[in-house]
Order: structure tokens, then sequence, then C-alpha cells
């Protein structure tokens, strides 16, 4: 679209290192400067991810704890910064964003779906909630984004038929930056020759499945052929840490919390996914970026979509913790250290994504002008 550029505000919980908050925060970091101009606003600008923000984005803090005490703050910034579009992401900040639209009558709002409602079925009360926000909000929204088609399917029939606003966008890997991160990390280290090495990451919560990787792998406590490291941090550490100590399984590690996990990844010859649920995981795409085939339950959400692009073989897929120890019985230790070539589908990569938004930013705001 040519013209003056147009200003996105792009709004955020907070910095915390979550995969949602991420991807609005590569997106924002990389849009064409003669097309658009990047804002953040921020209900609490505390968190790592601040470090990734390019240094050109002006980023407004709200310095409210809580997305519910700031919603004021927040319409009063859109006000101050004009906007010519505002995209949030994330169910409840989503919620919240909608629910002050009547305030901000003449901007559009896209919100962004990362995880599929199934999510929240634990929790009757968060599940009721995102359910009406569904019915009763977002038929408000200007468009609806989301990574995976899982979402979409999971979502009301009476949001499935706008098709006109809902808009499939895969999460971005920025190739270019993991892979100058990813030299460090010694394989030796980790696993001696001979030995396959296994790495897995993510928060330490019953999610990503990590307890049901090690009830599992108890069956291989007697094989000396390969090592674990689980990498991350959660309110789980010390229950899956008393599994493993347990069950006497030294060939498995919780390598806790890595701000570069990517020196890890490159070394892996398998990277494991066994979540419970997911969106579109961004680490198995890390993973492939850095030539690491990847080993996941059918229940990691939009895994299957990665596998449908992916070469044959670079993402397999068990139906059953038995048919995943199963996969990683059939995996050699590497021969060779060194860079491998990516494995990851050219959809999922920095530029294609990017562009893909800037269209969805184009496309709305044509139809607005």
């Amino acid at each position: 679209m040519q013209g003056r550029i147009r200003k996105i505000a792009f709004v955020l919980p907070n910095f915390e290192a979550g995969g949602a908050e991420r991807v609005m925060l590569t997106v924002a970091s990389n849009l064409d400067r003669s097309r658009f101009e990047p804002v953040i606003l921020v209900f609490n600008d505390a968190g790592p991810l601040r470090n990734i923000i390019a240094e050109d984005i002006r980023v407004v803090s709200l310095n409210a704890k809580k997305v519910s005490r700031g919603a004021f703050s927040f319409v009063r910034a859109v006000w101050e910064c004009s906007p010519d579009l505002v995209i949030s992401t994330m169910a409840h900040l989503n919620i919240a964003v909608l629910l002050m639209k009547p305030f901000l009558p003449k901007v559009p709002i896209i919100v962004r779906e990362a995880i599929t409602p199934g999510f929240f079925s634990k929790s009757p009360v968060k599940y009721m909630i995102l359910m009406a926000g569904y019915y009763l909000l977002y038929p408000f929204a200007d468009g609806i984004l989301s990574p995976t088609r899982m979402v979409f399917e999971e979502m009301p029939a009476s949001l499935r038929r706008r098709k006109g606003k809902l808009r499939r966008i895969y999460n971005p890997v920025n190739e270019t930056m993991i892979r100058k991160k990813s030299d460090g990390v010694v394989r030796e280290s980790l696993a001696r020759p001979g030995q396959k090495l296994f790495i897995a990451a993510g928060r330490l919560v019953d999610q990503k499945g990590f307890d049901l990787l090690i009830e599992a792998l108890k069956v291989w406590k007697s094989k000396d052929d390969w090592r674990l490291v689980i990498l991350g941090e959660g309110p789980d550490h010390q229950k899956l840490q008393e599994m493993i100590d347990i069950s006497g399984m030294y060939q498995v590690k919780l390598g806790g919390y890595k701000e570069n996990p990517w020196m890890f990844f490159a070394v892996a010859d398998r990277f494991l996914l066994p979540s419970r649920y997911e969106g579109l995981p961004n680490v198995a795409l890390e993973a492939l970026a850095l030539g690491a085939p990847v080993i996941a339950m059918d229940t990691a959400g939009g895994i299957a979509e990665i596998a449908e692009e992916a070469e044959s073989g670079d993402v397999r897929i068990a139906d059953s913790m038995d048919a995943f120890l199963k996969m990683m019985g059939e995996v050699s230790a590497a021969e060779a250290a060194g860079p491998r070539k990516t494995l990851l589908p050219e959809c999922f990569s920095l530029g294609a994504v990017v562009s893909a938004y800037q269209d969805a930013f184009d496309g709305l705001l044509s139809v607005r002008h």
C-alpha cells in the first residue's frame, strides 16, 4: 500500500519469556519501516524480552500489574499515540482490549489467538469466560489471527463462518539470529561419543508433558547409550526432579532456564516434544532451523501442520508414549559435530511470516480507508 507510514500498536501484557510475546515482538521489530511504524503498549514492562525489541521502537508502559487494572490507561495510551491499527495477543488480553473497543471507535483491532480453547478446559471459570468472549466480543474484532488452524476449529461455529475475518499466519523463526547464537555448547559435555543426545525445552508445567516422558523412560534406565537434557524452569521442577531421583535415571538432567537454548538444540540428535497440548510450538520450529529433527506427541497442538510442511522424517508424530519411545530408540548418535543444514520449511521463515502480517495490515487498512 502506497502513502503515509501506518502506525501499528502491538499490545502485550508484559515482557515475560512467553511464545506469544516473543512472536509479537519479533514481528514488530522486523516490520518494513518505509510502510509501518511499530509501537509497543505494554501493561507491565517487566521481563527479559524487552532486550529483543529493536532500538527504534517506542515502548509505552501502562504500569499496571494486571491487565484488568490498566484498561483505562490503555484507552488513554491509544488516544495519545493515535495508531492506525491495534493488534493484541493472548485470550485474556484480547477480551480486555475488545471490551474497550467502544471507546476506540475509529481504530481497527486485530486479535491473535495462539492456543486452543482446550488449554483452559481444566479451569471451568476461565473456560466459560473465554467462550463468552468468543461469542460476545470476538465478532467485533476487525480481524482474528492464529498460527494454527486447530484454534479456529475449536472456536464457535458463529465465528468460523466469518471467514473473511479469520487468517492463519504461522509463527516466525529468526533463523539468522538463532544460528549466530547456536555455537558454544560442546556436545561431549552433555553426552559421550556414541550416546544419543535428546533435548527438550519449555516451562516445567503440566502442559509440557515432561512427567509423561520421564515416567515412560524408566524402561530405559538400565541403558547407557542415551542422555536427555530438559531445559526450562517452572513450578513442577521439584516434582520432576523427584521422579528422576526416585527412578535412579542418571541419564536425565534438568538443565534449568537458558537465555540461549539454541546452542543445545544445535547439538541434539532429536528434539523431543511430549506436550499434552500446545498452540504452534515455537521450540520445534527453532530446533528444525538448527538441523535437529523432532519427535512429538500428536497432542502437541499444531505439530501436525508443521509436519505437513516439513520434509518426510524431519517431524515424526507418535500417538502414544510407547510409540514415542520406539521412535527415540530408532535414533542414531551423531557421528560428527558441526553446523547442520536447516530443516525449517520456508513458510515459517522470518521474511515469509512478517510479509504475511504486513499483507494482513494492508488489507484491513485499505478497507477502512
